[in-house]
Order: structure tokens, then C-alpha cells, then sequence
């Protein structure tokens, strides 16, 4: 999926190589933590959060302070993640293999 210049959602049936995304954080403040928030939009707004395989209710940090989402096209993303009452957001470019999004 990506946002058309209209702003509205372009569905794509063949998916472009994309990345496996990782939202890593601190294992001091997050490990084994349950996830309070966590979404992805595209830098136009567009909220992708949904449509990713990793996100499910009851989300919560591995031991080491991993969490893996799923597979995202490559492209520029937003990232909004809320732990024990504190939030951070990162915006990262999105390539081919493994990206990690490093929470402070």
C-alpha cells in the first residue's frame, strides 16, 4: 500500500522487497514490557498500523527489548510507541532487509 498524490490509500497486489521491522528498545525499560501503543503512518498521515502481520492485541516487548511488527515497503514511515506511560516517536527510511527502530 501507498498514499497516491490525492492522499487516498493505493492498494498494490504485487508487494516491492521490503524491509522486516524491529522496534527495539532498551531491555532497562522495556523488556518483557506490554505495549500500550504502538502505530505506523506514512509521513502523509496515512495509518498503516493495521495492515502489518506483528501487531495484535496484548503486544509485548521479548526479554532483549525486541518486538518485531512485520514487513514494510521501502519508503519513509512514522513510528509512535507508548511504554509503562511513555512515548517516543521516530520517523525512519525504510529499506531491504532487517531494520531496527531504535527507541531512546
Amino acid at each position: 500500500m501507498r498514499v497516491g498524490p490525492l492522499r487516498r490509500p493505493v492498494i498494490e497486489e504485487l508487494l516491492t522487497a521490503g524491509a522486516s521491522v524491529v522496534v527495539a528498545c532498551p531491555a532497562r525499560r522495556c523488556a518483557g514490557a506490554p505495549v500500550e501503543l504502538l502505530t505506523v503512518h506514512s509521513p502523509e498521515g496515512a495509518d498503516l498500523t493495521a495492515l502489518l502481520s506483528g501487531i495484535a492485541p496484548g503486544l509485548r516487548f521479548s526479554d532483549a527489548g525486541d518486538l518485531s511488527i512485520g514487513r514494510l515497503s521501502p519508503g519513509r514511515y512514522v513510528f509512535r510507541v507508548r511504554v509503562d506511560g511513555e512515548q517516543w516517536e521516530s520517523e525512519e527510511s525504510i529499506g531491504a532487509g532487517e531494520v531496527r527502530v531504535r527507541l531512546p
